[in-house]
């Protein structure tokens, strides 16, 4: 400490000048108090900083007895301090990597609902974690996540007014979470923060009893250089031994009786759980997913933009749909799509979320095959018959009619034109003869005058 340093350097000073004796540091703390007074507090914020200080403030705690079973969920990734092989065709490549876990918790029972593995923290990781929820359980009205880049992507939370990351744009897509629970049901949390997020207290059990688990002595990496093991590193474990045991210590984690929480009371997490969700069920509080809610749950998701022959390219392939050619030529879509076979057929969205069609793959033909030339040829040819009575049956009028149509309102107005010119010169040669004759008249009076004057 800097204070028991320089109390040691005066002692120092002080022997050598025979200056007497330094006081010892218990006797400098106790008369620092007893005299300037100073609250506790503020010595914490000043020797801990912040974060000590905020521990020396009373904690809350929260309540979620209120909630019943899938009301609300909580997620997050943990990174696994085990050393895992990976399989020659996992995508994302690494032979050897820590794995990261994203789970999915009930925040009524605490019950973890799903959990997926992959290399790293993605979008497509979050989307198929919470597709396993959903279709197992159902919907929920509340999702209590922090704003990683993960959690807000677009493609999960976009069109909410606030992702507090990233720039929102009014061209974004809408996310998947907007459009199945709404804008609303998003709530953001604190990273690491166990208040908020109780699936943060999960991980420590995690730690404990999948980390350091017998089956993975050498590949355990530990937490950080301090609690690195003698072996650390000597093995990696296959991927296939690694998620055998994650499936057990989860069951586990879930039937462990004795949890001391305010819902549980000494029971486990899947005995609160279940009652709650079948209730809830019964209840009519929660809905399952329909086809095309798990259509955009299962299927990978891209922003592309609709050619002019109504053709969308993805990964190098072409699809047509005839209902994006007619609405949203030259617009963006969105395209969701099976990633491991582009060979099936793809559907189109709405920027909005809502749907289009789906759209088939083209394929390649060869040069010379005559019989796919004749065919594509055939099936042109009635595409055109079609649109060609669609145009037909619009039209009302043939051309000539349109043309006489559009030139009787100018026959009809030069006639118009003509006839009150007509009565314009009458009116104009009517006042003029009135104007004469009333001249007259005074020219008569005038003279009648003159002679009654004379005489």
């Amino acid at each position: 400490m800097v204070v028991v340093d320089d109390i040691r350097k005066a002692a120092l000073l002080s022997a050598l000048g025979g200056l007497g004796e330094v006081p010892s540091f218990s006797a400098i703390v106790s008369r620092f108090k007893r005299e300037t007074k100073t609250h506790r507090e503020v010595i914490i914020l000043a020797r801990g900083g912040p974060d000590a200080l905020k521990r020396a403030y009373p904690a809350q705690r929260r309540d979620r007895s209120h909630f019943h079973a899938m009301e609300a969920l909580n997620a997050d990734g943990h990174r696994i301090d085990v050393r895992v092989a990976w399989p020659d065709w996992w995508p994302e490549g690494r032979a050897i990597a820590r794995p990261m876990l994203l789970v999915v918790q009930d925040l009524y029972s605490g019950r973890i609902l799903a959990c997926r593995v992959a290399q790293g923290e993605s979008s497509d990781l979050i989307r198929l974690a919470f597709a396993d929820t959903f279709i197992k359980y159902g919907l929920p009205d509340k999702l209590y996540l922090d704003n990683g880049r993960g959690f807000a992507s677009k493609w999960l939370s976009g069109g909410m007014r606030t992702r507090y990351r990233f720039r929102v744009r009014p061209e974004d897509p809408m996310g998947i979470f907007t459009l199945l629970l709404g804008p609303k049901a998003i709530h953001w949390t604190k990273p690491y923060s166990g208040q908020s997020k109780p699936i943060e207290r999960a991980f420590k059990d995690f730690c404990n009893y999948i980390s350091r688990h017998a089956a993975f002595d050498g590949a355990y990496t530990g937490s950080s250089t301090t609690t690195k093991p003698e072996n650390a590193g000597t093995r990696a474990v296959p991927l296939a031994v690694f998620l055998k045991v994650l499936r057990e210590e989860v069951f586990a984690h879930n039937a462990r009786i004795g949890r001391r929480s305010l819902v549980c009371r000494g029971r486990s997490f899947d005995e609160v759980f279940g009652p709650s969700h079948a209730e809830a069920v019964q209840r009519g509080l929660i809905r399952y997913p329909s086809e095309h809610e798990l259509r955009m749950l299962l299927l990978a998701a891209d922003g592309v933009t609709v050619g002019g022959d109504g053709t969308v390219q993805l990964s190098g392939e072409r699809y047509y749909c005839e209902e994006a050619a007619s609405e949203l030529a030259g617009q963006r879509c969105v395209v969701r799509f099976d990633p491991t076979n582009p060979a099936t057929p793809v559907t189109i969205y709405r920027m909005d979320g809502s749907l289009v069609g789906e759209a088939q793959p083209l394929g390649l033909t060869r040069f010379d095959d005559q019989e796919a030339a004749a065919l594509h040829g055939k099936k042109r040819g009635e595409w055109i018959r079609k649109h060609r009575v669609m145009l037909d049956a619009t039209r009302e009028f043939s051309p000539a009619e349109l043309a006489a149509r559009a030139a009787a309102p100018v026959i009809a107005a030069e006639k118009a034109d003509a006839i009150e010119r007509k009565r314009s010169a009458a009116r104009i040669e009517q006042r003029e003869g009135s104007q004469a004759f009333a001249n007259l008249e005074r020219g008569l009076a005038s003279y009648e005058r003159k002679d009654r004057e004379a005489m």
